[in-house]
């Protein structure tokens, strides 16, 4: 079973894929991570898109995997960049001891890299404080 899963691997990933002495532990080990990390960036990718659709300052989601850009605008229409609202969710991911990072050309995207190794509780727990960091953005005077 080693083998197939090591054939699997050669063709979906863009890296060498070697099995060690234990004869494919590091490939069974491999294939596990790399499908962990596939459930955990779509729960991601999927949670982000559901907040886009709750709140209307997020103005658009783009990433891969656990890499992801959240675009904050004042206006969907328009794309105005919420640079500062960004800072107010910046600020408030921060209270809610989350760090977040910042960065596109208007400083209004959030950028979102949990570590390779977190749980879905944990990507969960993120997504409830975004959820509430953006909902107080959006209500404040700016």
């Amino acid at each position: 079973r080693c083998f197939e899963i090591e054939a699997r691997l050669r063709a979906e990933l863009d890296i060498p894929v070697f099995h060690d002495d234990q004869h494919g532990t590091a490939i069974v080990v491999l294939a596990a991570l790399t499908n962990a990390l596939r459930v955990v960036g779509k729960q991601l990718a999927d949670g982000l898109l559901a907040l886009k659709d709750k709140h209307s300052l997020i103005g658009d989601v783009r990433g891969m995997g656990l890499m992801q850009g959240v675009e904050l605008v004042e206006d969907r229409g328009t794309k105005a960049p919420a640079a500062k609202r960004a800072n107010l969710v910046l600020d408030g991911m921060r209270r809610r001891n989350v760090l977040v990072g910042k960065g596109g050309l208007y400083g209004n995207t959030l950028r979102i890299a949990p570590p390779m190794l977190v749980e879905p509780s944990q990507i969960e727990e993120l997504l409830q404080k975004l959820d509430s960091a953006v909902g107080e953005a959006s209500q404040a005077s700016v």
